[in-house]
């Protein structure tokens, strides 16, 4: 009951030190433990200790809010009401960025599977309570959370990621006459895209389907058919364009279609990036076909509807910046795994090959002279990909010859 009259009070005082990146002790005490290396590795351990237990102490304070709401909402108190609802915001806005993988991973796994359960358990339950518009603000943070870290293969443990799928699907449930730049244009297509959302949502269980007879074994039942759906680039069901597709009745027209964000997609598209990690060669390759198809989705569709820009910057701006972390530049870190260097390399050049008509940097069509497809042995993305070494000094041999060239692509 003292910490229930309290609650307000104590929240504040951990959102301030969550926001001040965990600054313990007076400016004194630092500098007299950072005098040397080994106090400054002990400053570190201590500080991420304290963090941690702070963290942990949060999230089983964050539960008495969900209680507080509760009885505020009986007895009519709106105002009380209200602020805990904002404060359930505040509180998913300030967790949220501790499920950053690359902050874990100096953590062991036992505790860093441990921060992910606490955290994504209060965000699943906060995420109900708050205002839809809130909610729909976090789609984007939590879809990163599926794909690869830097060039590595994203959380592998299906559990966690089942967690996050399932903080998607409470935002996918959510009603909501706006969509805050998310999943809708107007008012008026808000319903649709949210239907087309959880769409999205259940494609990305049925890819995490885990078998109920064999542990941590995929359902191939049910994972293989999502991922040949995706591997279409017809419009037929469950492909990337049904997904994002409402069809609507326009006034002397019939049927129209008319296309919601696709940034719907994104969720799909970062897990789609991690598979290309598994050691199942039936995922990587399908995972491959898939992404390959969405490639030539967003380049059949984005001249035609009005939204072109985002089918583009979805390519752009998430597809590509993946890509070239994993083959190693961006500041990537690189894979390590020849096999999915491969896939993203053949990926790359096949957005290169699609939209090499456009003039956007980073769809860099400049390297379209690169392939040949009136000659596959000439081809430099296929030859750098190539099995035998011979053919991957070929390929560097001929880019350095393009480089030099007056009229090749230019450096």
């Amino acid at each position: 009951r003292i910490i229930l009259q309290n609650l307000p009070l104590l929240i504040h005082q951990f959102s301030l030190r969550m926001e001040k990146g965990g600054r313990h002790g007076t400016n004194e005490d630092l500098e007299e433990m950072m005098v040397n290396s080994n106090a400054k590795n002990k400053l570190s351990d201590k500080l991420s200790k304290i963090a941690q237990k702070e963290l942990s102490i949060l999230c089983r304070v964050s539960e008495l809010l969900i209680d507080r709401r509760s009885a505020n909402t009986n007895t009519a108190n709106s105002d009380a009401s209200t602020s805990t609802t904002e404060t359930m915001e505040r509180m998913i806005h300030l967790l949220l960025p501790h499920l950053n993988p690359l902050k874990l991973s100096k953590k062991s796994p036992v505790v860093r599977e441990r921060i992910q359960t606490d955290i994504l358990g209060i965000v699943t339950k906060f995420l109900p309570l708050i205002s839809s518009e809130a909610g729909l603000a976090h789609f984007q943070t939590l879809s990163k959370l599926l794909g690869p870290i830097a060039g590595q293969p994203g959380m592998s443990n299906g559990r966690i990621r089942g967690l996050v799928i399932s903080s998607l699907e409470t935002i996918a449930n959510t009603k909501t006459s706006s969509d805050g730049g998310v999943v809708a244009r107007n008012e008026n297509e808000a319903a649709g895209s949210l239907k087309k959302l959880k769409q999205v949502v259940q494609t990305l269980q049925d890819l995490n389907a885990m078998n109920p007879k064999y542990i941590e074994e995929f359902d191939f039942d049910v994972l293989v058919p999502a991922l040949n759906r995706l591997g279409n680039d017809d419009g037929a069901d469950g492909s990337w364009l049904d997904l994002v597709q409402n069809p609507s009745k326009g006034p002397g027209n019939g049927t129209r279609s008319k296309i919601s964000s696709a940034r719907i997609l994104t969720p799909l598209l970062y897990h789609l990036l991690h598979s290309l990690h598994a050691t199942d060669g039936v995922i990587t390759r399908g995972s491959f076909a898939a992404l390959k198809a969405l490639i030539t989705t967003a380049k059949n569709h984005h001249q035609e509807h009005n939204d072109d820009n985002l089918w583009r910057n979805l390519i752009e701006t998430t597809l590509v910046p993946c890509l070239k972390n994993g083959i190693g530049g961006n500041g990537g870190l690189s894979t390590t795994v020849d096999a999915t260097r491969r896939l993203q390399i053949l990926l790359l050049a096949h957005v290169i090959r699609t939209f090499h008509d456009s003039e956007r940097v980073h769809l860099h069509g400049d390297l379209f002279p690169l392939i040949r497809e009136d000659d596959l042995d000439l081809d430099f993305f296929l030859n750098l990909t190539h099995v035998q070494a011979h053919r991957r000094c070929r390929a560097l041999a001929r880019l350095r010859k393009v480089l030099n060239s007056s009229t090749g692509v230019n450096s």
